[in-house]
């Protein structure tokens, strides 16, 4: 089976097998993991820092920096000198002071320019030069307030901040200026889930987002189905691509609360990208809300920007988070079994 099996063929043999469930269509590439080359194994290796780790559950390298969110800290993120692992210092204090914040995320608004959004508080305030990693004395040059909640946004150069949004009947994203000013709703869900509501099509297109270093393109992926979406700088939908498994979620609204039907499978989670390629973590399993490593995932897929399978890495052990150093050729992941570290694989050379 190749990149061009026709979407018709693959549609048919679904409907036997999710027949309850809307489909994805007309609109779409399909693969499955022979069109991937033999899986690389990768061994990871535990990373000792200066000091006992608290519990990371977000990592980013940042120029010479590793930087750590951390959940029930006074601080929330924690930085590290990427070469040395010695710890720099603690960032964000954790509160609702008006320099404290409860949730916050980084977005990368430049090469040295940081976003810190508290999603809860709807305000992201600006860091240039790399200040707030270097110093804890340092004030946002600018503090942006939104009047939407944005769900995993990230900057597009040029354009704006883009995110995920619960707000638009029938569009997948809402697009902000450098203001908080919103420009437009954008991005059609496929044709079969036209008439879900949008309470169902939340959960079942809920995803992450990542920006091209050079700003061309942004990718979506998604947690509920394997599907991976494409786009460019001007907003336009270039490819969606399903696989390796062919998975639908099953979501139903009743009496104002939505729930998957049915046995549920999870899809693609947090993806990096370069300017070459676009990793992201597979799952694949059945959603187990026993299993205490649900959220670990060890098989890591890689893809061009055209959609097409490139490399498959089978981790050694799971992780739930990763970023990659790609001037060394180091990815670092984030696992908590048996307790809370960070672990290295080295892609220099597979």
């Amino acid at each position: 089976m190749n990149m061009r099996l026709s979407v018709g063929i693959f549609f048919c043999i679904l409907t036997m097998f999710f027949s309850c469930t809307p489909k994805q269509n007309e609109d779409m590439q399909v693969f499955d993991w022979s069109d991937f080359p033999a899986p690389i194994t990768l061994k990871g290796d535990s990373v000792a820092f200066d000091e006992m780790l608290m519990k990371p559950v977000r990592v980013a390298v940042v120029d010479s920096f590793l930087l750590l969110k951390n959940s029930d800290v006074e601080r929330h993120f924690h930085v590290y000198n990427i070469k040395t692992k010695k710890k720099v210092g603690e960032r964000i204090p954790f509160g609702i002071g008006p320099k404290e914040m409860l949730d916050p995320i980084w977005i990368f608004i430049s090469e040295d320019t940081l976003g810190i959004l508290d999603r809860n508080k709807r305000i992201m305030d600006i860091y240039p030069d790399h200040r707030l990693l270097i110093s804890d004395t340092v004030s946002p040059v600018h503090r942006i307030s939104f009047k939407e909640l944005l769900v995993n946004p990230v900057y597009l150069p040029g354009v704006g901040i883009l995110s995920f949004t619960f707000q638009s009947e029938g569009h997948k994203f809402v697009l902000f200026d450098l203001e908080g000013n919103r420009l437009s709703y954008f991005g059609d869900y496929p044709n079969a889930y036209k008439n879900s509501t949008v309470y169902e099509k939340s959960i079942a297109f809920a995803g992450d987002i990542a920006v091209k270093p050079d700003g061309s393109r942004w990718v979506m992926s998604h947690k509920a189905m394997d599907m991976i979406e494409i786009y460019d700088s001007n907003l336009t939908l270039l490819n969606r691509i399903q696989g390796p498994d062919g998975i639908f979620p099953k979501v139903k609204e009743v009496n104002d609360r939505v729930r998957r039907e049915g046995v549920s499978r999870e899809g693609y989670f947090f993806p990096v990208v370069t300017n070459e390629y676009i990793y992201v973590l597979y799952d694949g399993r059945e959603y187990d809300v026993e299993n205490p490593s649900r959220y670990l995932r060890d098989k890591l897929l890689v893809f061009d920007w055209n959609g097409k399978p490139v490399k498959y890495y089978q981790l050694s052990e799971g992780i739930f988070h990763f970023d990659i150093d790609e001037e060394n050729g180091i990815l670092y992941g984030i696992t908590d079994c048996p307790e809370f570290h960070i672990v290295s694989f080295s892609l220099v050379g597979v």
